[in-house]
């Protein structure tokens, strides 16, 4: 059973306007890596790995996985672990389901429609839904994590938008909204980091990838399908950790359907006690392992 009174847990993981296509110095309160780098590639290199990843990237249009997420954190009472089952559903650029478990029972239910995101916490008593605004941006803590758009960039499913710029470090950058984005490539021209920082260079989370496979797509030839990360672990400067770790991804959305990403849908099928509206998720709620 799950307790509520841990403060600091997955849900702390939330989830500067950059000079184009030039070399910064990421000390200069741009972004700093948080991992140390493997590899210091030329401008041109991580030129050429970015345009590949935003070509692979066009091509996904949706992703659906099984997976597990483990989940390590620290309180007053210690340190501990707990491990749930995910089902997670990106119809992308915005909109996702994102569906955790536990031994068949439901706990949380997270998603967004691009305009709004919310959290079903099914294990509360009363059960409740917190319905958030997308266009407030993001927060370092509470149910932030679980808004979509920190899921696709803590996982590198997100295409570097214009203007971005490459750092010292061979890193690229670019903003979305408040957060800043830092994303590391290694040698094979895949993501292996991700730190994102605030509108005031503050940490806010960081994350590390491995063991890509490309996920099939209707339509398009084997050799471009996109890749994705099997396993993705994040950090936040709270101490928290999380890993996850999908099971057979793929890119033809066979389970997904519509109503996964429509609120009032959600509403029914679920039936909370509590419907709330927030601005911000604060820092001290949210799923609590």
């Amino acid at each position: 059973m799950w307790a509520r009174a841990s403060c600091l847990s997955f849900a702390t993981l939330v989830l500067f306007a950059c000079e184009p296509k030039q070399m910064v110095d990421g000390a200069n309160g741009t972004g700093p890596s948080v991992v140390p780098p493997t590899l210091l590639a030329s401008r041109d290199q991580v030129e050429s790995w970015v345009k590949s990843r935003n070509s692979e990237l066009s091509h996904l249009k949706y992703l659906e996985s099984r997976g597990v997420v483990e989940f390590r954190w620290h309180d007053a009472e210690g340190d501990h672990f707990e491990q749930v089952d995910v089902d997670l559903f990106l119809a992308l650029p915005d909109r996702s389901a994102m569906r955790l478990s536990k031994l068949g029972e439901k706990y949380f239910w997270a998603g967004g429609d691009g305009e709004r995101w919310w959290v079903f916490d099914l294990h509360a008593k009363p059960s409740r839904v917190e319905v958030f605004r997308t266009e407030d941006g993001p927060s370092r803590g509470g149910f932030g994590l679980l808004e979509p758009a920190c899921i696709r960039a803590l996982a590198a499913l997100e295409v570097v938008t214009e203007p971005y710029a490459i750092t010292a470090q061979a890193e690229v950058q670019w903003k979305h909204g408040s957060v800043l984005r830092t994303m590391r490539f290694a040698d094979t021209g895949l993501p292996e980091a991700v730190t994102l920082t605030d509108e005031h260079g503050a940490l806010v989370a960081s994350s590390t990838l491995k063991d890509y496979v490309r996920v099939s797509v209707d339509g398009t030839a084997i050799g471009a399908w996109p890749r994705v990360p099997l396993r993705t672990s994040a950090t936040t400067p709270e101490g928290s950790a999380v890993k996850l770790a999908f099971d057979e991804p793929s890119g033809r959305a066979s389970r997904m359907k519509p109503a996964l990403f429509d609120l009032d849908t959600l509403l029914k099928s679920l039936h909370p006690d509590e419907v709330i509206l927030r601005s911000k998720p604060n820092a001290n709620t949210g799923p609590q392992p």
